[in-house]
């Protein structure tokens, strides 16, 4: 079984790891504040478990086109590494929303992000 997830992903190291990692701990922050908004259904719980696993979808196509162009995990660890800093931040926000104290670091790192990608209009 190690060689077959070893032929889709790629050796496990650091970064693999911690995405798992925060892939099931957002997963279960969502169901939190889902139950806490009281709008959680099977639905909901069904579709944001497949976007987590088409993440390690992703992650194994990355790890396939590293092997074809022979540069080690140049573009598995890159992929992995922009779904580290989505999850970290999804993470933040829905603990802000769930009411959930967040050192202020954290809340100025997701208001930066945000600027940045444009998605936030008020600070113009």
């Amino acid at each position: 079984m190690d060689q077959y997830l070893h032929s889709i992903f790629g050796e496990s190291n650091v970064i693999f790891q911690v995405l798992l990692y925060f892939l099931g701990v957002n997963y279960l922050f969502q169901l939190f504040l889902a139950i806490n908004r009281r709008k959680i259904t099977w639905r909901f719980a069904i579709q944001a478990l497949l976007k987590k696993l088409a993440i390690f979808l992703v992650i194994a196509v990355a790890h396939q086109t590293d092997l074809v162009i022979g540069d080690g995990n140049m573009v598995r660890d890159g992929t992995a590494f922009f779904y580290l800093a989505n999850e970290l931040l999804t993470m933040i926000e829905t603990l802000m929303q769930l009411g959930v104290k967040v050192p202020n670091v954290l809340k100025n790192l997701v208001e930066v992000f945000k600027t940045n990608a444009g998605e936030n209009h008020e600070n113009k």
